[in-house]
């Protein structure tokens, strides 16, 4: 029998062990055949995945069936373990990384069989095997895991440091939807063996790009000793010299100035800077162009320098202008020579810095030279051609074609210029065939334009493009409309004076007997004072409309027409409606069909252990139904309270059909694979189904259990110093808690790791029963933490509880995981004479909805007592749960949480009668008041359903990082009253949320407000509080009450936004954002019934001035007048 057919039998099943014996097992001539046969196959290894492990159909209707196909991608991912492994035991180095780079693993145990085979290999092997995998194969962690156990150098290819930290002794946290380190760097540093060389090779190569924070860790290094800092200076030097992405030049420059290089450390000085600014992006030339003005002595220099920088960004221009005005060079070089530099200057495109660079060139005694009109190219005649209408992209294009609308928007799926330039064909072809495009386009544009989700970069260029493919006579006036509409939101979008500055330059193609009016946005931005950059670049579109040649004349001209306008009242675009929402789950029974579930065992079986089934979490209970639609492929998706009635069904299953027949369904059904977990609760059903199945096994898994991180993490620096490779420990651990054997590879190599899971280990929890706390510990990779371990447990509780009572206490009847008295009270009759999980009888107290203490006189007679065994380890002990209940209810339930501020921070304090601590099971848990630190929102909710104040961040008042921010998970739906943290919380969450590019960002905020969850006085409160910390950051806030307010929320809004800036106008020191609050309002006023406003808005409007507040305050009250008007 040859290697294929022995192998074949493994690799169907997924089975490792049984792959590994194979290989193994192969000796003398059988071996030799095996590499020979297996070196020149490798055709029959790459259609294995063809001919093994197709995805399973339906036999009669040929579409694919997802009962069959449960297991195939673990038995598919195993398989390609154990071809790994064959390659490294038969196979060449090289050859074996070339095989390597085709394997689809993804478990960490199965990465642990891989790296296990490359230790068993001698150095100098593993040494050509890295070289070749590390620019290959990708599998960073275990070319990782293969250097640093045989002492080899740092390898360099681009594949290992493309993913570099895969494996590395570094701590991330998932904050804002963004991977942030984990403060401080100095553990990376002193523990990860590959340093310093992995930091030098990644600095010079494009994958430093992808961690800017390593720029801050450099001067910690340094200072540690880690690193040398001439030879950093001297690798990222040298890398400027080549071509780089634009995100490692970024860091790059960072870098450089995180280590504060100095002008004489500058090999090549001022020519070496010039070549390297020549070919280099923003990030670099903002680093270097000090350096650059400190060397430039000479008026060629000058030039030289002038001229590279007029071609590049304008914050390098202003700082050139700068100095040549009042810094250094003005004081370096003569008249002529900084006149000679400004004039290459004052051929700037942008009309405010050209003025800037003229009002210098004046001061000089120098005029600057005027350059020639420019005439019209005929563009205006021209006419679009039609062109096949084909999508040459991605399969998705092809079904949904990038359409003009979403190609202009910030969403990351239609980020690429061939679908802009694709979707630009489109309209120019609809145009050229006589189609009604405006029809199909611009309402969807203007959605977008509301929303603030329009990128007026792409914009230009797609307009532009459209300009000169023959549509300009069709789509100038669409342009108008783009920018007019921009200029009607509280927040112009940025770039707009780009945009403008394009329709500007295009509006001498428009002939003379065409009369162009600026739309009357337009016109006000135009005639406002100030001189920002958009307002210039409307002036000049506004003159070249109007054919005068010079803007200030016709702005002067424009003003004294005027002469004091009077707001025209705005048609009324129907915003103000009543809001009609789905019920809130507290409104939202949910059906208990438990019995009908544990009929049938097999489906029960299949539906519980199925990694797909993903529970709707009730704090963002209105999901977004095209998300949904878009998973459904790849996960099942119902409300939280149905799933967990789902889960328990296997306790009705163990009643009705007894536990071996369950358990026996459950280990005889194959987990299916989606590259999910399984959820906590169904983590519960599988730990029962593989051996915890008696109170002892129970008491021993939550008191005298590990992770296998927490053990790492107990180790001194010495172990670790000893053990460089310890972190491959955790890989050798199962999923779930097992007892490790006396001879585990790791016990026998690190004894320190046998003494923390020895029976006296300070990580265990005595039990007080000898049996038990003689035991060595259990460990596993993950333990479920805080909240999920009372989920965890509750459901191994109930299951071994099942044969003396099946009655669950705590199972919801409202989909927000609350139940009634009347039900609970139902359930305790029922139980009258069994007993009852302690678990399961608090966290049905938490449930409880608030009752009259009147009915507890229904108790009357009633006897329900915890069942021993569980109650405590020894089983000595059992708690009257009808007297539990009137403790409850006669302390008044579970109490709200009670929220202040303290140095900065939350403190959260809430209580409950009958608390959890109270539980012998949970004696290791902490449930602390920050639920940011110590579970998920999901987790709280699900156990305490009226806490979610608690979800909130713990800083109060904190500002945002500048990052793009989601309220998709702001709990909105969560029952009790939100308090200010969540408030807080809120504010913080919609400032940039209109920037984030995946889903719908303002999902949770448009939860919360058009199911009136927000309260305007705490909404106040803690808005007046964020602008006295500076903190509100009204700019970007507005941005997304804009797009609420145009989407069907302004009744809502409304009340929230008036009161604020009623309070921010009677401010004694009014930021300049309060106008643009005041200008949101005034856009929206004509929509409002019969609005009051406040008395200082009145006030301020009254009063003398003539900022950007006054002038939307009067425009607001002029609003409000007409619409008191008979």
């Amino acid at each position: 029998m040859g290697l294929k057919e022995k192998l074949l039998p493994a690799l169907r099943a997924g089975d490792i062990t049984a792959g590994w014996e194979v290989v193994h097992g192969l000796h003398g001539e059988e071996r030799r055949e095996a590499k020979a046969w297996f070196a020149s196959n490798q055709r029959w290894v790459s259609e294995l995945d063809d001919t093994e492990f197709r995805p399973a159909t339906d036999p009669e209707t040929g579409e694919y069936d997802r009962a069959r196909d449960e297991g195939r991608w673990d038995r598919f991912s195993a398989a390609h373990t154990i071809l790994a492994i064959t390659a490294i035991e038969l196979c060449g180095p090289v050859t074996a990384a070339q095989r390597l780079a085709g394997g689809f693993w993804d478990r960490d145990e199965q990465t642990a069989h891989v790296v296990h085979a490359l230790w068993e290999k001698d150095a100098a092997w593993v040494q050509d095997f890295v070289t070749e995998a590390a620019a290959t194969s990708g599998h960073a962690e275990v070319v990782r895991a293969a250097v640093v156990h045989h002492g080899l150098p740092c390898p360099s290819g681009e594949t290992f440091l493309s993913s570099w930290s895969s494996g590395a002794p570094i701590t991330w946290n998932y904050v804002d939807a963004t991977y942030t380190r984990r403060e401080p760097v100095g553990e990376w540093l002193d523990r990860d063996p590959l340093l310093p060389d992995l930091m030098y090779h990644l600095l010079a190569s494009d994958h430093c790009g992808s961690d800017e924070w390593i720029a801050d860790a450099l001067p910690i290094g340094v200072e540690r000793g880690v690193f040398d800092r001439d030879q950093l200076l001297e690798t990222l030097l040298t890398a400027l010299t080549s071509r780089h992405r634009p995100g490692a030049q970024k860091v790059m420059a960072a870098s450089l100035q995180a280590l504060t290089l100095t002008t004489a450390e500058i090999p090549g000085g001022l020519d070496y800077l010039m070549g390297v600014m020549a070919t280099t992006k923003s990030a670099v030339m903002k680093a270097l162009l000090p350096h650059a003005l400190t060397l430039t002595t000479t008026a060629e220099e000058l030039l030289d320098l002038t001229l590279l920088v007029s071609t590049r960004e304008k914050l390098h221009k202003k700082r050139l202008l700068t100095e040549l005005t009042k810094g250094v060079l003005a004081d370096r070089f003569n008249a002529e020579a900084l006149v000679e530099a400004l004039g290459v200057l004052a051929a700037d495109p942008d009309v405010r810095f050209a003025a800037d660079v003229a009002a210098a060139m004046e001061r000089l005694d120098a005029a600057v030279t005027a350059e020639p009109s420019p005439s019209s190219t005929g563009l205006w005649a021209l006419t679009p051609t039609a062109s096949p209408r084909t999508h040459p992209g991605a399969w998705w294009d092809r079904r949904d074609p990038p359409t003009l609308d979403r190609t202009l928007s910030r969403e990351a799926r239609y980020d690429s210029q061939e679908q802009l330039d694709q979707s630009i064909r489109d309209l120019l072809t609809s145009m050229a065939e006589g189609e009604d495009w405006p029809a199909v386009l611009l309402p969807p544009l203007d959605r977008l334009i509301s929303a603030t989700g329009l990128s007026l970069s792409k914009t230009t260029r797609a307009f532009e493009d459209l300009f000169l493919g023959g549509g300009m006579r069709q789509a100038y006036l669409v342009a108008l409309w783009v920018a007019d509409r921009c200029c009607e939101l509280a927040r112009r979008p940025a770039g707009l004076h780009l945009f403008l500055r394009m329709v500007g330059q295009y509006a001498i193609e428009v002939p003379d007997d065409v009369d162009l009016a600026l739309p009357p946005h337009l016109t006000a931005l135009a005639v406002a004072p100030g001189r920002t950059s958009a307002q210039e670049e409307v002036r000049r579109l506004g003159a070249a409309l109007a054919r005068v040649a010079d803007p200030d004349i016709w702005l002067a001209d424009l003003r004294a027409a005027q002469d004091h306008p009077v707001a025209a009242p705005k048609m009324p675009r129907g915003l103000w409606q009543q809001v009609v929402a789905r019920p809130l789950p507290a409104e939202t029974p949910v059906k208990d069909d438990r019995t009908a579930r544990a009929d049938d065992l097999v489906e029960l079986a299949r539906c519980v252990l199925d990694t797909r089934q993903h529970p709707l979490e009730v704090h963002v209970w209105c999901h977004d139904p095209e998300q949904v639609a878009r998973d459904r492929q790849y996960v099942t998706q119902t409300p939280a309270a149905e799933d967990e009635i789902t889960v328990l069904s296997v306790v009705t299953g163990i009643a009705e059909h007894g536990p071996d027949r369950v358990r026996g369904s459950l280990v005889a059904t194959s987990l299916p694979s989606s590259g999910h977990r399984l959820t906590t609760d169904r983590g519960a059903v599988l730990t029962w189904a593989r051996g915890v199945t008696t109170p002892r096994a129970y008491w021993r898994l939550a008191l005298r259990s590990v992770g296998s991180r927490d053990v790492i993490r107990r180790l001194s620096r010495a172990d670790r110093d000893a053990h460089r490779d310890i972190e491959q420990f955790a890989y050798t651990t199962a999923d779930y808690p097992e007892q490790l054997p006396d001879d585990h590879d790791w016990l026998t190599r690190a004894p320190v790791l046998a003494r923390l899971l020895a029976a006296d280990s300070p990580l265990a929890v005595a039990t007080g029963v000898e049996e038990i706390d003689t035991e060595p510990l259990l460990v596993a990779r993950y333990l479920p933490q805080a909240y999920d371990t009372v989920v965890y447990l509750r459901v191994l509780e109930a299951i071994l509880n099942a044969e003396n009572n099946d009655v669950l206490l705590a199972v919801p009847t409202f989909a927000d995981f609350t139940l009634d008295f009347d039900d609970l009270l139902a359930r305790l009759r029922e139980s009258a004479g069994r007993t009852v999980g302690p678990l399961d009888l608090v966290q049905a107290l938490h449930r409880l909805r608030p009752i009259d203490p009147g009915r507890l006189g229904e108790l009357d007679g009633l006897e329900v007592r915890t069942t021993p065994e569980l109650t405590t380890p020894g089983g000595e002990e059992s708690w009257d749960a009808i007297a539990l209940l009137r403790q409850w209810v006669a302390e008044g339930g579970l109490g709200p949480v009670h929220t202040k501020v303290e140095d900065g921070s939350w403190v959260r304090t809430s209580s409950a009668p009958v608390p959890f601590s109270r539980c012998r099971a949970l004696a290791r848990v902490e449930l602390d008041d920050d639920i940011s630190r110590s579970a998920s929102a999901a987790a709280l909710l699900r156990v305490a359903p009226t806490w979610g104040e608690r979800v909130a961040g713990s800083h109060a008042y904190a500002g945002g990082s500048g990052a793009a921010t989601t309220t998709a998970l702001f709990p909105a739906h969560a029952s009790g009253r939100l308090g200010p943290a969540l408030h807080d919380e809120l504010l913080r969450t919609m400032a940039r949320a209109t920037s984030y590019p995946h889903g719908d960002p303002l999902r949770g905020a448009r939860c919360a407000i058009g199911h009136g969850r927000v309260d305007p006085v705490t909404f106040l409160d803690v808005g007046v509080e964020r602008y006295h910390a500076g903190t509100l950051d009204l700019t970007h806030l507005l941005a997304s009450t804009q797009a609420l307010g145009d989407d069907g929320l302004l009744s809502e809004i409304w009340p929230l936004l008036l009161p604020l800036a009623g309070a921010l106008c009677a401010e004694p020191r009014r930021k300049p954002d309060v106008g643009q609050l005041l200008t949101q309002l005034a856009g929206w006023v004509d929509e409002v019934p019969d609005p009051v406003l406040p008395e200082s808005i009145s006030t301020l409007a009254a009063s003398k001035g003539n900022t950007k507040a006054h002038g939307a305050a009067r425009a607001l009250v002029a609003g409000a007048e007409r619409k008191a008007a008979p």
